[in-house]
């Protein structure tokens, strides 16, 4: 297995930066493009991509954990052969390396319908589809994350570090070498110290120039010594010691591994007695009389613990240490200023994006608080910084589901805006952060208004036919179909016809702006094909309905293939316009399509998988094919039960199902003993006036009636609801009918 490095130009920085590309051998067109946007000049700071080719079966794991140590983030491509892996658990050696080390992980899709499924297998992780018409400048912003700014870079050389020192060593004690790294900056006053080691070369340079110009550069040469480095002509000995020699560079000798030092002391001429880098005293009196006292730093600054910080995270002219790195920034943010500031930001950003640790939403809160409070201490109640940090609040006690109180934040950040100017950019990321808020709510009314708002000023800021213009037409046709959804549930037909009109208008209005913007082949214009289908649906404009989706899966088709969750989600929406048609053998074609997907990259116990396997069960009891229907229920109740256990609202739905079908059948006894399971579930998960325990209490009259009038007895039905007392250990709970309600 060979570590293949692409660089850009032929001009490169010395050390570049590294991000490793995991992308599966088989899509070595799709590596191509990827490694093309990392290098581009406006995909973020320069960087080497770097990534395996294995040779043979054997992987060489030792190899690639060294890669990885010094990555600053590793890309992970994700496609339905990945995902289809995945769900047997079985994921690239690399990406399970990369975990174990904390090497931030960026997933790159080729669309973003993969990622939920992702999120599922591998956890919350951030990522970015190439589908998304701001691909690039998201993968820019998320490089910039990850790497340092050539801007950064100049700060933390000349106002972090203290000194530099070379470390020479043998390729074979990479790991006494980061060993003896760590040694030294544990020394705690010595961790503004950066050190330079062969990991930190340059792919496309020459080798001896770069080795040597870093000699030069430094202001200690330090020898590791271990048995391997006493050894006749290795390049330590022949080039590197001479040189730093020749240089007059102070030379330290730290000893990793215990040494002959006779034959050290013949192959390193003047070389002093070596001291051992685990006498932390020792090894810090050696460190402090070459380099003398400036190198330590007893009180750092703000400014120097957020850069430093900076560096240990990124592995910058140090080793990566996230914990360090963490550690540097808290102590930068403790001080009210600009760097305390920059600090808690960082901090907050690495548990929102689950940086090198887990997802983290009330450490993301407390520190965006924290932000908020410098803000407006430093630039007062009425400055744009101030209300961004507001804003950032609010989504964060959105993300926690708290959205009272994130709508609480952003009129916060609103009153400041408007104070200041209606045309700040960030008041309609505040106008749409509010509305989001509303809807998850249910506040349909409060969300349809701020997101004429956010519209409104993105028109004015963006021009009118701008993608984020287009994007909130679609939310707002979104919240007026939802509403005449609803209308129509409860029959209310002229609300319906109302809500539906204003949908379409801005339904219209996004594709318009896409097909103008995108193109007419774009997947993202399949989408907004697919939601105008849905609305003909709703309005009962069956051919219409059809029309539009089946233009809609032609482009997915093109864009995805035929195994991806998007077409399955454009079939199922297929096969439900069938069945309002009625058609229900269409309907069952349809959703079977959608099912040999879902279940392909999904899995059988997948809610979606659920759900497809419901809406056939329905399809074919409404065509009387009441054993097809048995038989696809069954799959929907054994995915609930291992989703979501076994008394859960979802299953007792599905109860309700098997029982009208037995119903149907007039199998009554079984029909009393699924409404029964339905209602002792919904009795314990909802309300007692809740439409659902009151439907299914109604029906189980019916059918106790049904049951009792066709040769059944009172006793009978005693019988049956005893057992299903016992199955839910439930000997007390009153039995409601329709009546007693």
């Amino acid at each position: 297995m060979d570590i293949v490095r692409k660089a850009r130009g032929t001009k490169i920085p010395k050390q570049a930066q590294r991000v490793f590309l995991s992308c599966d051998k088989n899509n070595e067109n799709n590596r191509s493009q990827l490694i093309s946007d990392l290098l581009s000049m406006d995909a973020g700071m320069d960087c080497v991509v770097s990534y395996y080719e294995a040779n043979s079966s054997t992987i060489d794991e030792k190899l690639l954990r060294n890669e990885l140590l010094d990555t600053q983030v590793f890309v992970l491509w994700v496609t339905t052969e990945l995902l289809q892996s995945a769900k047997d658990g079985v994921f690239p050696i690399e990406y399970h390396i990369a975990k174990e080390l904390h090497t931030p992980i960026l997933p790159i899709a080729s669309d973003g319908g993969l990622f939920p499924r992702f999120t599922e297998i591998a956890g919350a992780v951030h990522g970015i589809a190439m589908t998304d018409v701001e691909y690039r400048s998201k993968l820019k912003m998320q490089l910039e994350s990850f790497l340092v700014s050539d801007e950064s870079i100049g700060e933390i050389q000349s106002k972090a570090f203290t000194s530099a020192i070379f470390l020479s060593y043998r390729k074979m004690d990479i790991e006494n070498a980061r060993h003896f790294m760590k040694s030294l900056h544990n020394l705690g006053d010595l961790q503004a110290i950066s050190i330079w080691y062969d990991n930190f070369l340059t792919a496309g340079r020459n080798f001896d120039d770069e080795i040597k110009e870093s000699i030069i550069k430094s202001d200690l040469f330090v020898l590791l010594v271990t048995p391997n480095l006493a050894t006749q002509g290795n390049y330590v000995q022949t080039t590197e010691y001479p040189f730093a020699r020749q240089e007059r560079k102070a030379v330290l000798s730290a000893e990793a591994v215990t040494t002959d030092s006779t034959r050290f002391a013949t192959l390193f001429p003047h070389a002093e007695v070596p001291v051992r880098i685990d006498d932390s005293p020792a090894l810090h009196n050696a460190l402090i009389t070459k380099l003398g006292e400036s190198a330590c730093i007893k009180t750092p600054d703000s400014e120097r613990n957020y850069l430093l910080g900076l560096a240990y995270l990124k592995g910058f002219g140090v080793e990566k240490d996230f914990s360090r790195g963490v550690h540097l920034l808290e102590d930068s943010a403790t001080d009210c200023c600009l760097f305390g500031v920059y600090a808690a930001k960082l901090l907050a950003g690495i548990y929102e994006d689950g940086y090198r640790t887990t997802v983290d939403l009330d450490k993301v809160l407390h520190w965006r608080t924290i932000v908020a409070d410098y803000c407006d201490r430093l630039f007062g109640m009425k400055h744009d910084n101030t209300a961004s940090a507001y804003r950032d609040i609010a989504t964060a006690y959105r993300a926690n589901g708290k959205n009272a109180k994130a709508i609480e934040w952003y009129q916060k950040a609103l009153k400041i805006c408007e104070s200041i100017s209606r045309k700040l950019p960030v008041i309609t990321d505040i106008y749409y952060g509010i509305a989001t808020a509303h809807i998850n709510n249910g506040d349909t009314k409060e969300a349809i208004e701020y997101y004429k708002k956010a519209l409104k000023i993105r028109k004015k800021l963006l021009g009118k036919e701008h993608i984020d213009v287009a994007r909130t037409y679609n939310a707002i046709g979104t919240v007026y179909k939802s509403q005449g959804d609803a209308r129509a549930l409860i029959q209310n037909s002229r609300e319906a016809s109302s809500w539906y009109a204003d949908a379409s208008f801005y339904y219209k209005n996004t594709l318009s702006i896409y097909e103008k913007l995108l193109g007419t082949s774009h997947p993202e214009t399949a989408l907004i094909l697919f939601n105008i289908g849905t609305l003909y649906c709703s309005q009962g404009n069956y051919s219409e309905s059809l029309e539009f989706m089946n233009k809609a899966i032609s482009i997915a088709e093109k864009a995805h293939g035929r195994n991806h969750p998007i077409i399955a989600g454009i079939n199922s929406g297929i096969a439900f316009t069938y069945w309002k048609k009625k058609d229900a053998i269409r309907a069952i074609e349809f959703s079977q399509k959608a099912l040999t997907v879902l279940e392909n990259i999904l899995g059988i116990n997948h809610p979606d998988t659920a759900l497809c396997y419901g809406n056939i069960g329905t399809y074919a009891f409404s065509e009387r094919n009441y054993d097809m229907a048995l038989d696809y229920y069954q799959k929907t109740l054994d995915a609930y039960k291992v989703i979501c256990g076994e008394e859960d609202q979802r299953v007792a739905a599905v109860y309700t199902d098997f029982a009208m079908v037995y119903g149907k059948r007039e199998e009554y006894a079984k029909s009393v003993e699924y409404f029964l399971r339905a209602r002792f579930i919904f009795s314990r998960t909802v309300e007692k006036g809740n439409p659902l325990l009151v439907l299914t209490n109604r029906r189980l009259g019916e059918v106790r009636t049904l049951f009792i009038n066709k040769g059944g007895s009172a006793e009978a039905f005693r019988e049956i609801e005893a057992k299903v007392r016992k199955d839910y250990h439930d000997y007390n709970s009153p039995l409601y009918f329709a009546n007693d309600i």
